[in-house]
């Protein structure tokens, strides 16, 4: 299965029907695609949130300083990449997968957000037992997904 058309720092949406514990991925929402892991055939995610009700930060999400369009709204006025969830995806629900502002950029987020976003992530890697959160892998499954009727 070919991802050409996915590279690292992409905005991509989806809808699956994945509810547990704490985590409820059953909305059409957006991620940030971290890397295309090829030999286990999955596109590796953080789910990326909005916030209207609050002034401050969870440890481990990143405030996205200057928005792609997709993330522009006035009901949310800002957005937030959270560093400490993996969403894994197979590549054979990749159709299923949008790419919403349709531009044919290989990027999404300033050059140095996506590193600053990824060091947060290694760092809370390497400090998750001295730091109050946890680091939460997701691996979907074709079966987690909502498709849409064509």
């Amino acid at each position: 299965m070919s991802v050409s058309i996915f590279s690292p720092n992409q905005v991509v949406c989806f809808q699956t029907n994945y509810c547990k514990n704490r985590r409820d991925f059953t909305g059409y929402r957006y991620y940030l695609l971290k890397e295309i892991d090829k030999e286990k055939d999955k596109l590796i995610f953080f789910p990326i949130t909005s916030n209207r009700s609050r002034n401050w930060v969870i440890f481990g999400q990143y405030k996205v300083k200057k928005r792609p369009s997709c993330l522009d709204s006035k009901l949310y006025p800002e957005s937030f990449v959270n560093t400490n969830c993996l969403i894994k995806v197979p590549f054979k629900v990749i159709n299923f997968l949008e790419r919403n502002c349709k531009n044919k950029h290989k990027t999404c987020l300033y050059k140095e957000d996506f590193q600053e976003i990824v060091i947060l992530h290694k760092f809370l890697l390497e400090f998750q037992s001295l730091l109050p959160t946890d680091i939460e892998e997701i691996t979907l499954t074709e079966s987690n997904f909502v498709f849409k009727d064509s």
